[in-house]
Order: structure tokens, then C-alpha cells, then sequence
């Protein structure tokens, strides 16, 4: 659990943090249940998306998820009825749009748990892991495996070229930086090396872990798919977390030596195209 409360926000960390967000609300009914938002739409197969854009207005209370894969949305309750197309909301740490969505009930018998909730298709989870069961290599000998999405496919491919541009564009600005420090003193040069150093701590932590996961996921199939999947949005939750929370990049982005990097942007739409992949 790593609820914390950071420039007056209350952050977390992954999905169960919402959740529990959720349930310590306060000027409302106790909130007895909680259920993360799925997007079932059938273009999405056994893999619902879990990635939205988010309109609301709590004055007007209204609402409105967007999936960010197949851009289907829902209102919430009967937002429609009195929609006031609010703006769309983003994280005020990493000022990114897409998020998971969880939602609270609240219920007088004091049910907290999922089990009515309904599944992605609207039908009962089958037995086993839910996945394998549904894949029909596993049910009929000699089927045909379910290939992945072609967006899925070439992901780890965006990731890895994602890396290769980071780093060519950080290297050039240490070029830069070690020319215009050339004439200066061994103590001042020390320096410079030892901070510029520290830079390479953003592509050790925005490593190839998420290049990895995603092609486990696009050459598996059945519940290895779900299980190389839920990996990878783990994965790309904490990298989204790092870009917004690590102060270099934008001292990086900011730097005053006429090397535009533009980590963050490149950043950003990078890990957004990859969450639409994964949906």
C-alpha cells in the first residue's frame, strides 16, 4: 500500500490503491464495494481494456470514460442527461490523460466483494483461470492459435526504438555539455562527469523490462497472453509513475545548453501508444 498525500494530491501507486482511496471517502455513504472499469467491447477479445480518458465535473456531478484502445465511452449514471463537456482530466504530477478507472457502491448489506459483478462478455467465468478455457487451441486439437493484434505485435517494437532515441538524444547533450566544459579546471570537469552520469539513471529505470514482457505476450496465447499482459500494464503503470515523478527529465528538458531532448513528450506519447496496444 503507498497511499500518500504529495502537493496537497492523494497518489498511489497501483490499482488496489485506488481502491482503497475509494473506500476511506469521506461526506458520502461507507463505501462497501469497489470494482475496477473494463472497456468489453468485442473488438477487444478475451483481453478487456482497462486504460480510459476521463471527463468530469464533480460540481455538476457528470462523468464520462473514454477507452483509450478503441475509443468506445460510457457515462456514468445519467451524465448524459446533463453533460456539460468538462475538461478532461490529468495527473497534476506527470500530466498524463490516461488512467485506471475504479468505481465505489454502496450497499446496506454490507457486500464488499466482486462476485456479482459481471464479466467482460456478460456471461459466467469458466472454470480454470477463465482464459485458457476460452482459447480453442486448448479445446480442439489442431486449432489455430489466436494471433495478437498488430498493434500488440510491433509494441515492443515502439518501446525498443523509444530507447534508442532517448539515449542518442541524452548522449548528444552530454556531447555538448563535455565540449563547453572542455576548458575548465579538473575539479569543475569532475563535476560535470559525475552529474552526467546520473542521467543514465532514466534508461536504467525505463529499461527493457517492457519491451521483454510485451513480446512474451504477443507470442503467447491463452492464459500465458493474460498473464504476459497483466505484467506488462504493471510494468508501463510504473514507468508512467517514473516519468511524472522523476524531476531530471524535465531538468533535462529545460537545459540550457541548446540541446532540445523532449524527453517527456517523447515519453509520453511513447508509453501512451504502447497502453492502446495493451489495452
Amino acid at each position: 500500500m503507498a497511499l500518500q498525500t504529495v502537493a496537497g494530491h492523494r497518489t498511489g501507486e497501483t490499482a488496489d490503491d485506488l481502491r482503497t482511496w475509494l473506500t476511506r471517502l469521506e461526506g458520502c455513504p461507507t463505501i462497501t464495494r469497489t470494482t475496477l472499469a473494463t472497456c468489453s467491447n468485442a473488438v477487444h477479445g478475451d483481453e478487456p481494456a482497462i486504460w480510459f480518458y476521463v471527463q468530469a465535473d464533480a460540481r455538476e456531478a457528470v462523468a464520462q470514460r473514454r477507452c483509450l484502445s478503441c475509443g468506445e465511452s460510457r457515462d456514468v449514471l445519467d451524465s448524459a442527461e446533463h453533460w456539460n463537456a468538462p475538461r478532461m482530466w490529468s495527473c497534476p504530477t506527470c500530466s498524463q490523460s490516461i488512467a485506471e478507472v475504479a468505481a465505489g457502491f454502496h450497499s446496506e448489506d454490507g457486500d464488499d466483494n466482486d462476485e456479482d459483478e459481471p464479466t467482460a462478455g456478460g456471461g459466467e467465468v469458466p472454470d480454470g483461470d477463465g482464459e485458457d478455457a476460452n482459447d480453442p487451441s486448448e479445446l480442439v486439437p489442431g486449432a489455430p492459435v489466436k494471433p495478437p493484434s498488430p498493434t500488440l505485435a510491433k509494441a515492443p517494437l515502439v518501446w525498443t526504438g523509444t530507447r534508442k532515441i532517448l539515449q542518442a538524444r541524452i548522449d548528444a547533450l552530454k556531447d555538448v555539455v563535455q565540449a563547453q566544459v572542455a576548458d575548465e579546471g579538473d575539479d569543475v570537469i569532475d563535476e560535470i562527469t559525475v552529474n552526467l552520469q546520473k542521467v543514465d539513471r532514466i534508461l536504467e529505470r525505463l529499461d527493457q523490462r517492457l519491451a521483454d514482457s510485451l513480446a512474451r505476450a504477443a507470442d503467447a496465447y491463452g492464459g500465458e497472453r493474460s498473464a504476459a499482459m497483466k505484467e506488462s500494464k504493471a510494468i508501463l503503470a510504473e514507468y508512467i509513475r517514473y516519468v511524472g515523478d522523476e524531476p531530471l527529465i524535465d531538468h533535462l528538458d529545460k537545459n540550457p545548453f541548446g540541446v532540445k531532448v523532449d524527453l517527456k513528450a517523447t515519453l509520453s506519447q511513447s508509453l501512451t501508444q504502447v497502453a492502446k496496444a495493451i489495452g
